[in-house]
């Protein structure tokens, strides 16, 4: 174990990589078989061998990841950046620069290659002299694939028949190759997002496109990333994470906005009081476009108390993402009814929501000091701790969300993210099966929260618990308790 334990820290110094995902039994196989390649005699050999030689060591590495995706995977972000983002870009930009497009973390293509082809369904083949789109990974392995652009089967899963025969050649019985005139459109290259800084080439990106990588890393290296990304985003620039790892990545490096129902990061301009953003026409950044109706409230009843109304409003604005209107009425009615513990514990899940976890923390104290049996006030203390990487103390809060409310879901979903990065498989497997169990009953409405800003619908918070569920089984040996 004491040895196993040096190959995890040596990848995690180097690369952020945490191995808290891939169990000992499966990383000493790993070992072993790279061993057995190399003619290496002794664990103690092959750590020398690849603390001294950067290709062996980038040869593990490559093993460690996982390399599922495929072409035009969450289109929305892409969709909004095509037909939103980049007609600003285009007008603002200085003449004869390029709008910048980087990939971080592109494994075997798929990702730029769909933003070229969406940028050439929608601007022409003249993109070239527009757009420059990068693809940047660590897997040296994944990025000859990405070059050589040959796909099969499952990597076409989002991919309309048309667009498969207007840019794919047939490559042999069960393969794809993307055409030149696509590959070219793509430069790739070797970066490691932990190791900074980032060669020029890669910095002053317009958009960076850093979608369901972070995945790999612990709390600790997903911020040191995040902060590199930021540094190397251009002022006025973006960066689209997935959207089940938006929250995750809200740490107040970059504010967090909203266009279409997309969340994105942007960094400002320094000194602009707008922020440097962009004018989006015809919508500006945070509005809903006229097709797309926000959630609506129940009507409010016709006897209804004044502060029940004023509460109703502060949610609806909440719901509308105006959130300093929300806060203003809220706090109105707090200074009017300082026990109002919906009035607060809605401010608390608003700023939350906005990063100011201390502040979530001082509201949440006070109304469980009150009332001890607040679920609701001990799943935002948890979702609190949680966001600053205390998965110890959101366990305690989130253990007493389910013995207040047992069918809460999302304490549950919480716990089996916790355990899933602290590299305690069985609970996290454990807590994952529940979570399915509670939605398929019809328990996805309890999720405990008087304001809940869900970025992903019930469909895939049971695919994403479903898919968890899948890796963690792939491991017999962690689940061993499981079989009990």
């Amino acid at each position: 174990m004491t040895a196993l334990r040096r190959f995890r820290e040596l990848v995690r110094r180097r690369t952020g990589i945490s191995l808290g995902e891939k169990s000992p039994v499966s990383l000493r196989d790993e070992i072993r078989r790279a061993m057995s390649q190399q003619g290496v005699a002794s664990p103690e050999e092959y750590y020398h061998l690849i603390c001294h030689n950067p290709t062996e060591f980038m040869a593990l590495v490559q093993v460690l990841t996982i390399k599922e995706t495929y072409f035009f995977r969450e289109p929305a972000p892409v969709r909004l950046f095509v037909e939103r983002l980049a007609p600003a870009m285009l007008r603002n930009r200085a003449a004869g620069r390029k709008i910048k497009v980087l990939s971080a973390g592109c494994s075997t293509g798929e990702e730029p290659y769909s933003l070229v082809m969406a940028l050439m369904e929608k601007y022409g083949h003249g993109i070239a002299h527009t757009f420059s789109v990068t693809g940047a990974d660590i897997d040296t392995g994944a990025l000859a694939k990405a070059r050589q652009g040959i796909y099969r089967g499952q990597a076409f899963r989002m991919t309309s028949p048309l667009l498969k025969t207007r840019y794919f050649s047939p490559a042999d019985a069960n393969a794809w190759q993307l055409k030149k005139e696509i590959r070219d459109r793509v430069t790739f290259r070797h970066l490691n997002l932990f190791d900074p800084p980032y060669p020029d080439d890669v910095c002053g990106a317009d958009i960076i496109f850093y979608r369901n990588v972070s995945i790999y890393f612990d709390t600790e290296a997903r911020l040191t990333i995040f902060r590199n990304l930021s540094d190397s985003l251009s002022d006025g620039g973006y960066m689209v994470v997935s959207a089940t790892e938006t929250l995750s990545h809200n740490r107040n490096i970059l504010p967090l906005i909203e266009i279409d129902g997309v969340f994105l990061y942007h960094k400002p301009v320094p000194g602009s009081h707008s922020g440097g953003q962009p004018t989006v026409s015809p919508l500006r950044v945070g509005e809903n476009p006229p097709e797309q109706r926000p959630p609506q409230t129940p009507p409010s009843p016709v006897n209804a108390a004044p502060s029940e109304n004023r509460l109703r409003k502060a949610l609806k604005m909440a719901r509308n993402k105006t959130y300093a209107d929300a806060l203003e009425v809220l706090d109105a009615l707090i200074a009017e009814k300082p026990d109002d513990a919906g009035a607060r514990l809605l401010k608390a899940g608003i700023l939350l929501n906005i990063g100011q976890t201390d502040a979530t923390r001082d509201i949440c104290r006070d109304v469980i000091q009150a009332n001890a049996l607040c679920s609701e006030g001990h799943l935002l203390l948890g979702m609190a701790d949680k966001l600053e990487n205390r998965g110890e103390a959101a366990c305690r809060q989130f253990r007493r969300v389910l013995y207040i409310s047992p069918s809460n879901w999302l304490a549950h979903f919480h716990m089996a993210e916790i355990h899933r990065e602290s590299g305690n498989l069985s609970a996290a497997h454990r807590e994952y099966r529940t979570v399915v169990r509670l939605i398929q009953n019809g328990h996805f409405p309890n999720h405990g929260l008087t304001f809940f800003p869900l970025l992903f619908s019930e469909a895939r918070i049971l695919h994403l618990c479903r898919h968890h569920m899948k890796k963690l089984s792939e491991d017999p040996a962690s689940l061993k308790k499981e079989e009990r």
